[in-house]
């Protein structure tokens, strides 16, 4: 004989359970549209590359979230989606010169 779990839901909670996430899910991206001034086209595609980024899809896990990482998630967004590279990448601190680009002629080792 199974011992029924006290903490386990019951098919009746499990509806209410979803209906509080979802409204918690409207009113985060409502305030993100209306306080935070968003666009809806915006909010879409960022969800879209957030699903899509190998660490954001795993931080962002909800709409209340989505909303407090907004401004990170943004300048992430715009760095991986600028074609021109604002800084050196990683690992190179200095230019090494080519052989022409000496004034003087000299030739680099």
């Amino acid at each position: 004989m199974a011992i029924a779990n006290p903490r386990s839901k019951t098919a009746r909670e499990v509806p209410h359970e979803i209906r509080l996430t979802v409204d918690r899910w409207a009113i985060a991206i409502d305030k993100l549209h209306r306080i935070d001034r968003a666009t809806w086209d915006e909010i879409a595609a960022t969800i879209e590359w957030v699903i899509r980024h190998r660490f954001w899809s795993g931080v962002i896990l909800s709409a209340p979230n989505l909303r407090e990482k907004w401004d990170k998630i943004q300048i992430q967004r715009q760095r991986d989606e600028d074609p021109t590279p604002s800084r050196l990448p990683r690992g190179t601190g200095r230019h090494e010169p080519t052989p022409g680009e000496y004034a003087d002629g000299e030739q680099s080792l």
